[in-house]
């Protein structure tokens, strides 16, 4: 701000100046909301008035967590906050990432920001992000019939889970999931035998299920349209698992597992495909098994990332678990809505594919939520 000064003196002298005020404003940080990516987990912060002597860095951390994370950049071009990631190789010697807890900028979560002046802390603020996107029928509270009387854990005209071989043969029924008869919102999987003498596990994906003939189609995966990237994926289960005491005829080498332990499987799997993947069982050779922990692809595409959980016991009390996600690919964009890109399988017996597994095995499963 500039002023004028006019003095007097005594003797009538008269002395005029221009005098300029100047105040500095104490530097600051705040989010550029428009540069906040929910899916690459990024958001670039500013500083307003920076001093230009300044050694500035800008830190950051979820509110109630401890550990700080420092943003790259600098006060002229700004920082952004990026999640890091712990890299590791799995069972099948693929290199895995899983996010660091607090790094990153990650749906419903809110965090505090602050500007360092070397050592000093200059100003601080809190963050707040919105968004994240639901799992139709996460909870399990909506059934309805199809093919007649079957159980369909669907809202009435939805069709986000199914099961494979849920079928009827004509008076014959199959039931291998259904909404728990003693807890209402409850997705019960048992196995069972097709016809009297085939074994079938338990199972509901997220997918669609054909038959033909006497061979069903699991077709896994569904469109689905992301906002925001997870962590992990939480839900809560109970379990029986048994050891094997059913082989398919045509599972190769299938004997060798007799009298074992069976597992049963919960997992999730990112990916980026241009149709759904089928796998294929029943009277004949099974076809199109796969494994997200296994591959980095199928034919249909890519597959960004995937968590599980493996159950060699029986858990009797409800036990909530979080399937944090193992990401083959930290920089791929945001999978197309049209696209098939989200799976969710649970099976009784991980070999269930070639019809081998325990015949008494149960998995009661519930609310499948994103971890943000």
């Amino acid at each position: 701000h500039t002023f004028t000064l006019n003095l007097t003196d005594k003797a009538g002298k008269m002395l005029e100046r221009d005098c300029v005020f100047t105040h500095t404003l104490p530097a600051s940080v705040s989010v550029d909301a428009n540069s906040v990516d929910l899916w690459a987990n990024t958001a670039k912060v500013t500083v307003a008035n920076p001093a230009a002597d300044a050694a500035y860095s800008v830190q950051y951390k979820e509110k109630g967590t401890e550990t700080w994370y420092t943003a790259s950049g600098d006060a002229t071009t700004g920082f952004t906050l990026a999640p890091e990631y712990n890299t590791s190789t799995n069972a099948a010697d693929l290199s895995v990432s899983v996010v660091k807890d607090g790094s990153g900028i990650y749906a419903q979560n809110t965090y505090e920001i602050r500007l360092m002046n070397g050592e000093t802390e200059v100003s601080s603020i809190e963050y707040t992000t919105q968004g994240g996107d639901a799992i139709p029928n996460g909870d399990m509270s909506d059934w309805t019939t199809k093919d007649g009387n079957l159980p369909y854990p669907n809202a009435e005209g939805k069709s986000f889970w199914d099961s494979g071989n849920n079928v009827a043969y004509g008076l014959i029924t199959t039931i291998l999931c259904q909404e728990d008869e003693s807890e209402e919102g409850v997705a019960a999987l048992s196995a069972n035998m097709v016809l009297g003498s085939v074994f079938a596990p338990g199972n509901m994906y997220a997918g669609d299920f054909t038959m033909s003939g006497m061979m069903g189609t699991a077709n896994f995966g569904k469109s689905y349209k992301w906002t925001a990237r997870p962590r992990a994926l939480s839900l809560r289960y109970k379990a029986k698992v048994g050891t094997i005491d059913k082989i398919g005829s045509n599972h190769d080498g299938g004997e060798a597992w007799s009298g074992k332990q069976d597992t049963s499987r919960v997992f999730v799997a990112v990916v980026d495909w241009s149709k759904q993947h089928g796998v294929t069982s029943g009277m004949g050779a099974p076809s199109g098994m796969w494994d997200p922990a296994d591959r980095t692809s199928v034919e249909e595409g890519n597959i960004l990332g995937y968590g599980e959980l493996v159950l060699t016991g029986n858990v009797a009390a409800w036990t909530d678990a979080e399937l944090k996600i193992n990401w083959y690919d930290t920089s791929a964009s945001t999978p197309a809505s049209d696209k098939i890109s989200l799976v969710i399988s649970c099976a009784t017996s991980i070999r269930g594919d070639y019809l081998t597994g325990c015949s008494t095995n149960q998995l009661w499963v519930d609310d499948f939520e994103w971890v943000y």
